[in-house]
């Protein structure tokens, strides 16, 4: 999926940073963020072209080149003018494409992301002189927890209110598991699994042998994966061939999911602005 380049290739990049900075006369020299950013450009074409090319992983692909160029060229690149860039160039190919499932489903997930997307204001740290050193490694720890279930949860209701109007108007049906399915699926692919094949694939051309013990636990995490969605699946939880009045409400109640959102994340930008 395009999440899962964006995941890639931001992995790549944060090793490819690092490793450059172990060199004190490059670092010295030039920014490495720049040098990395020009590298992973080929990265993310060939794990498009790996993932066949579908829709989603394109338009992934032209975004992270299009940030990727602008770091290498030391500006800063946004969201917003990316998704623009990559539903042009997608377009400019191929005009039909405005009319694909495949298409109008990816970049409603982006924008239903962008609209989730806020300003963070910076975290309180506790009363360091009244806590143990563990204390407040823990209470940080757990804040950092919640916060990222708090915006998985979020971001999965962003990208599911902005992509249900489609789904039910090309194929008739509206799933509620989809929102707990994806809260599952996406940490479990992005944070294990994923890593683990870019590891993988890294060993095998140099250590096959130490590659494939290692490939083995991530084709167990796999399927346990496939087969937690497949049980999930069987829920009584889909909505087919919703009525007028169904769809409407449907419709109704993903807008309003939207409008919250960013009117949450307008409050948090002026509260951050007040406190600065």
């Amino acid at each position: 999926s395009g999440l899962h380049l964006a995941l890639a290739v931001m992995f790549v990049f944060s090793a490819l940073k690092r490793a450059l900075l172990l060199s004190t006369r490059l670092a010295n020299r030039i920014e490495v963020g720049r040098i990395a950013a020009l590298l992973c450009i080929p990265i993310a074409a060939a794990f498009t072209f790996l993932a066949g090319c579908q829709t989603p992983v394109v338009r992934a692909c032209v975004m992270a080149i299009s940030a990727l160029s602008a770091r290498a060229v030391g500006r800063s690149g946004g969201t917003v003018e990316a998704l623009a860039v990559a539903a042009a160039a997608l377009l400019a190919v191929s005009p039909s494409e405005l009319f694909n499932p495949g298409f109008q489903l990816s970049f409603a997930a982006v924008i239903g992301f962008v609209a989730f997307l806020r300003k963070r204001s910076p975290s309180r740290e506790g009363n360091q002189t009244t806590e143990t050193l563990d204390e407040t490694v823990a209470r940080r720890t757990a804040l950092r927890v919640g916060n990222a279930s708090f915006d998985l949860a979020r971001s999965t209701l962003a990208a599911t209110a902005a992509t249900t109007p489609l789904v039910l108007y090309h194929f008739g049906y509206f799933s509620w598991v989809s929102i707990f399915s994806n809260m599952l699926a996406i940490p479990f692919t992005g944070l294990l699994i994923l890593p683990g094949l870019l590891v993988v694939s890294a060993l095998a051309p140099l250590a096959p042998d130490l590659a494939f013990p290692a490939a083995r636990p991530i084709g167990e995490m796999l399927g346990a994966l496939d087969w937690s969605l497949e049980f999930i699946s069987r829920a009584p939880c889909t909505i087919e061939n919703p009525g007028p009045w169904a769809t409407l409400a449907l419709v109704a109640g993903c807008a309003g999911s939207l409008l919250i959102l960013i009117g949450k994340r307008s409050d948090s930008e002026k509260a951050y602005q007040r406190r600065s």
